[in-house]
C-alpha cells in the first residue's frame, strides 16, 4: 500500500542530478545516500501519517530530491547518509526527521 491523496512533495525535478553530490562539499545541501544505506523498514514498525512510499525510486535520486525541496523551502536540515535519514529545522521553528526505508517486497 501507499499514500493516498493530494500532490505529493517529491513531484518537482530535483535542482540537480544525484551524481553531482559526490562532487560537493559536505556543508552543501546534499544527502548522499546509496541503495546499501536504506534499511528494510522493520516489520510491526508504526509508520507516521505522513509517511510516503514512492515505489520503484531509486535512493540516490529520491535523496537528491528530497535536499532540493529543503533547500527551496529554508529548512535548515543535517544530513546523515550512512543511516538515510535527515534532521530538519524549519524557520517556525519546527523540528521533524525524514527516513528513508525499503519496502518489503
Amino acid at each position: 500500500g501507499g499514500g493516498g491523496g493530494g500532490a505529493p512533495l517529491l513531484t518537482n525535478p530535483p535542482p540537480f542530478p544525484a551524481e553531482a553530490c559526490d562532487d560537493i562539499a559536505p556543508s552543501s545541501p546534499c544527502w548522499n545516500v546509496r541503495e546499501h544505506n536504506v534499511p528494510a523498514l522493520p516489520s510491526f514498525y508504526p509508520l507516521e501519517r505522513s509517511a510516503v512510499f514512492v515505489p520503484r525510486a531509486s535512493a540516490p535520486i529520491l535523496a537528491a530530491r528530497i535536499a532540493g525541496v529543503l533547500q527551496a523551502r529554508s529548512i535548515a536540515a543535517s544530513y546523515d547518509s550512512h543511516n538515510a535519514k535527515v534532521d530538519c529545522l524549519s524557520r517556525f521553528p519546527v523540528e521533524f526527521r525524514i527516513r528513508m526505508y525499503r519496502g518489503r517486497g
